[in-house]
C-alpha cells in the first residue's frame, strides 16, 4: 500500500485537492481528483459501499458494511487490516465484536483520523463523490458510470 499512498499524495498535491475534506474541496478539483483516481489500477475491485436512509447507527451498520465487503472481495487465507474514520476504544471494541460475530478474520483494527492518511482520505472522497451522485449533482453522474464500468465501485446489496 506504500506505493498507492504515495500515489494518492501525488494527485492530491497536483489536482489541488490537498489534505481537504470533500465537502471542503471544490468542484474543480473534485473533478480533477477523480479523472486521477480513475487512472489507478490498484484500486480495481477496491472501493465498497452501501447507502442507508432513516438510521445513523453507523456503529451497528459499519461493521456490517465492513464485513460484507470483505466477503465479497477476500478468499482463501486472507489478513484485514481495518482503519475506520474517527474510531474511539469503545466504538472499536464493539466493531471488533460485530466483525467476530460475522466471521471476519481481522489482524487489526483502528481508528484514525482522515487528515492523516491518504487512504482514509481517498474513503472520504469516494463517499463524498457517491453522496453527490445519489443527490443527483451533474459532475458526479458520468463519472460514476466511469467508476462503475471499470470496476473500481461495487454498491453492495442490501
Amino acid at each position: 500500500m506504500q506505493g498507492l499512498g504515495r500515489t494518492l499524495e501525488t494527485i492530491e498535491r497536483e489536482t489541488g485537492k490537498r489534505k481537504r475534506k470533500w465537502t471542503n474541496t471544490r468542484s474543480k478539483e473534485k473533478t480533477n481528483y477523480l479523472e486521477r483516481v480513475l487512472q489507478i489500477p490498484q484500486l480495481t475491485r477496491g472501493v465498497f459501499f452501501r447507502s442507508f436512509s432513516g438510521t445513523r447507527d453507523y456503529t451497528e451498520l459499519t461493521p456490517l458494511t465492513i464485513a460484507q465487503a470483505i466477503l465479497e472481495r477476500a478468499s482463501g487465507d486472507y489478513q484485514t487490516y481495518i482503519t475506520i474514520d474517527g474510531l474511539n476504544e469503545k466504538e472499536r471494541n464493539r466493531v471488533a465484536k460485530e466483525l467476530r460475530v460475522r466471521g471476519i478474520e481481522r489482524r487489526k483494527l483502528r481508528g484514525g483520523r482522515d487528515e492523516s492518511s491518504e487512504l482514509l482520505r481517498l474513503a472520504d472522497a469516494m463517499a463524498g463523490f457517491i453522496r453527490d451522485y445519489e443527490d443527483g449533482k451533474p459532475y458526479a453522474q458520468d463519472l460514476y458510470r466511469r467508476f462503475a464500468n471499470r470496476n473500481i465501485i461495487t454498491q453492495l446489496s442490501t
